[in-house]
């Protein structure tokens, strides 16, 4: 037995294989679609969607439909091709629940008919998927949240601390970890930067939000 024998019967090998990985992150996002559902509820029971943002969910409606149209035939059974089926219902469901009781109801009708547009330009770029997904997951995942964490940390006003939204971020970073997880090891790195890199970002609101509230209590 040579030295790279003795070295791969040592060395620590992964416990979870690439499909476990892929289940367990659609367990936790689960959670997440499930906060979103209650956001709804109490945007319902409150009569105002004022101060939640319609573009967050727009951007992930946008994205999980990109991800059902440029998916490869026969993908829909996966749990990944469910789950994104799944997030455009649910995403889809809240944005109408927000632009139905928007404060500005004018100002969020715009903004969501741009995303229309935008969404049918972009379907129309199956010759340049990869490109199209990084952009559109970084948006997503990175520069929104990125700019509404540097606003707050400018403005020195963190975003309402209630459990609910604590609990959003929190499942919500884990399911950022296990999908970027899920597609590194499927092979993809640069596709897989966007979910890391938005897990930091929510991370750090995170943090921000749990100080405001202990400083609340």
């Amino acid at each position: 037995m040579d030295a790279l024998e003795i070295l791969s019967e040592i060395a620590p090998r992964p416990t979870l294989s690439l499909y476990q990985i892929e289940v367990l992150s659609v367990a936790v996002t689960l959670v997440v679609y499930a906060c979103m559902l209650v956001i709804a509820v109490g945007i319902v029971k409150r009569g105002s969607s004022f101060g939640v943002p319609l573009r967050n969910f727009l951007s992930g409606l946008i994205m999980s439909s990109l991800g059902i149209v440029f998916a490869e035939p026969g993908s829909e059974s996966t749990p990944a091709g469910l789950m994104n089926k799944c997030g455009v219902t649910v995403q889809g469901f809240v944005c109408l629940v927000i632009l139905a009781y928007s404060s500005d109801f004018n100002g969020d009708a715009r903004l969501a008919a741009v995303a229309l547009v935008v969404f049918s330009l972009l379907i129309n770029l199956k010759d340049h998927v990869l490109l199209v997904t990084l952009l559109w997951s970084t948006l997503h995942l990175v520069y929104i949240p990125g700019l509404d964490y540097l606003r707050s940390r400018k403005s020195g006003v963190s975003s309402t601390p209630d459990t609910l939204v604590l609990t959003l971020y929190l499942s919500g970073s884990l399911s950022l970890i296990g999908w970027g997880s899920y597609i590194y090891l499927a092979g993809s790195l640069l596709l897989s930067l966007p979910y890391f890199l938005g897990t930091a970002v929510s991370l750090l609101s995170l943090r921000d939000m749990y100080a405001t509230k202990i400083k609340i209590a």
